[in-house]
């Protein structure tokens, strides 16, 4: 199952810190897969932590682990997007 697809169906599960996590992730998906726990806690206002927390609640060993799974969301729709292009 996707990162994406993950984080949009536990949605009404989250706390306030991690509905935070949750819509910077959707709005920036490509700054997660690059960033560091302390950019990206700076960056929404939030705890190293507390990403490590939400890694690990979408059941992966941590964050690396959804930054890895982030990235094949992101290659993925990437390779869509050009197939629907090249088809018109």
């Amino acid at each position: 199952m996707s990162c994406l697809f993950k984080i949009k169906e536990a949605g009404a599960l989250f706390t306030s810190t991690e509905q935070r996590i949750a819509e910077y992730i959707l709005q920036n998906p490509e700054k997660v897969v690059e960033g560091s726990a302390q950019e990206l806690a700076r960056e929404s206002d939030t705890s190293p932590a507390a990403w490590i927390r939400f890694s690990k609640k979408l059941g992966y060993k941590g964050l690396p682990a959804l930054k890895m799974d982030l990235a094949k969301d992101d290659k993925e729709n990437d390779d869509l997007y050009h197939v629907l292009i090249e088809e018109k």
